[in-house]
């Protein structure tokens, strides 16, 4: 038998859930097995750069180490896995006949917390552009613009810092679908030791709900529809910043900015959309516009 614990509310008023197929912070390979045990940041929005607690909770490393519980010892005293149900004892290595009350009350407690304080991390809205610009007036793909940086920047404010004193226009990009290279970054035409500063539009053809993800190397931060959607700064390979629902109230144009910085390696700037998890496919080019 397999219990997972539903959801916890940590400081912040961030929510994090446990699934069994969510991307989240750090993960390293778009076709990488799904690990056992998940954890997503479904409305991670704060613009600073998590505690080391919770890299250590969101660190692709410890969800795919072969103790899932061993990065989580105090907040998830009471997860059970398969490997621990089948040998009857859970991640602490009781016996599950004991803890099992106390378990479920742990995970009923989680739950009714998580209810009224996030409701279930109900999906980011949008706010499509008003008003909604003329499509004969845009042109593919987004505007950006390029800074050199130290190779001392090692996060996204040391490169929004350079940008402010001194960007230039690069040329456009064809869109957020840049794999991992040791070649120039985006367009800018330097391998490494660069800044950008992305804007422009993504278009939705339909209302709804939708699922997003980005792949970047190094440190990215983005909003679409005046809403931080993604995350993920310091220096780093090309990994997931992690997965968030967002609602869509209408077809239509809305903003996207983006801070992105390569120190050195390689790089990579991509993202990622589609009506659930397992649906997640590329952005075509085709979506954006500047």
């Amino acid at each position: 038998m397999s219990v997972y614990l539903s959801g916890f509310i940590l400081g912040g008023g961030m929510t994090l859930g446990f699934s069994a197929n969510r991307r989240t912070l750090g993960d390293v390979s778009p076709d990488r097995p799904k690990p056992r045990l998940r954890v997503s940041m479904r409305a991670y929005r704060t613009a600073a750069r998590p505690p080391q607690g919770r890299n250590c909770l969101l660190s692709r490393r410890n969800r795919t180490n072969s103790d899932p519980g061993a990065c989580l010892p105090d907040l998830l005293p009471f997860i059970v896995t398969p490997e621990a149900a089948a040998d009857g004892h859970n991640t602490n290595n009781r016996p599950m006949g004991i803890d099992m009350t106390i378990r479920f009350r742990t995970a009923a407690l989680a739950l009714a917390l998580t209810v009224p304080a996030a409701g279930f991390a109900a999906p980011l809205a949008l706010t499509p552009a008003d008003p909604q610009p003329d499509p004969g007036a845009l042109t593919p793909g987004l505007a950006v613009s390029y800074a050199s940086i130290p190779s001392s920047v090692r996060d996204l404010a040391g490169a929004q810092d350079a940008l402010e004193r001194k960007a230039a226009p690069g040329a456009p990009l064809i869109g957020l679908s840049y794999d991992d290279t040791d070649t120039a970054t985006l367009t800018s035409g330097m391998a490494e030791k660069v800044a950008a500063d992305i804007s422009g539009y993504i278009h939705f053809d339909a209302a709804g709900t939708y699922t997003l993800d980005f792949l970047n190397n190094d440190g990215l931060a983005l909003s679409i529809g005046g809403e931080q959607v993604a995350l993920y700064d310091g220096v780093h390979a090309c990994g997931y910043a992690g997965e968030i629902d967002v609602e869509v109230p209408q077809a239509g144009y809305y903003s996207l900015e983006a801070t992105f910085f390569q120190r050195k390696g390689t790089s990579c700037l991509m993202m990622e959309w589609g009506p659930d998890s397992d649906g997640l496919a590329p952005v075509p080019d085709s979506a954006f516009f500047h």
